[in-house]
């Protein structure tokens, strides 16, 4: 729901707000927007209330595709041990930013792929992944690109690559004399045909 209206939709602008949220919730601004969304009663403070709000949630998915579900108070230990707030039994704002796993509690209550992934993942594994220089945000943009660059690589006619190859390094030899000097700036405007 979308500035308090049931059929609003996320505009552009909101949606890479929210994917830059999604993929770098170790960012401040991240945490921010994710505390809000979990401060259902805007008192600054997240209640154990609404921390089970959530979890219930992801319950009702992991049931959905026959996981077994860790019982909200399991759950709630943990993230209290993981957070450990000033304040016993509500989680502040600055409690999330001081915590280095924030994006493990965040992912608990929202994202059941990356939850279930930070379950299964090696506690080795991930301390080296915070130990590395690039944030969330370029992790993900890395691999985004690997796969696009991976799916462009099986669209590709061979013989394109092959003609890329000749043409990137002899490009200048093949560019005509009057393209290099000061006239350039008629060329556009005799660009009607695609050859060199």
């Amino acid at each position: 729901q979308l500035n308090g209206s049931p059929d609003a939709k996320m505009s552009y602008t909101e949606f890479v707000w929210f994917l830059l949220a999604e993929e770098d919730k170790q960012h401040p601004r991240a945490i921010e927007y994710w505390f809000r969304c979990m401060d259902l009663d805007g008192d600054g403070y997240l209640s154990m209330y609404e921390l089970e709000y959530f979890y219930d949630e992801q319950l009702q998915r992991m049931e959905a595709i026959g996981i077994e579900c860790l019982p909200f108070e399991d759950c709630l230990c943990q993230m209290l041990d993981m957070i450990r707030p000033q304040i016993v039994d509500k989680v502040s704002l600055a409690d999330l930013k001081r915590c280095k796993m924030t994006p493990i509690f965040f992912d608990t209550f929202f994202n059941l792929e990356k939850y279930l992934d930070h379950e299964q993942r090696d506690p080795f594994a991930s301390q080296r992944d915070h130990d590395t220089e690039m944030s969330d945000w370029d992790r993900y943009a890395a691999e985004e690109y690997e796969l696009l660059v991976a799916e462009e690589g099986g669209n590709d006619n061979h013989d394109d690559f092959a003609y890329e190859d000749i043409l990137s390094p002899n490009l200048d030899k093949m560019l005509p004399p009057e393209a290099s000097d000061d006239s350039s700036s008629d060329y556009a405007a005799d660009s009607d045909d695609c050859s060199l």
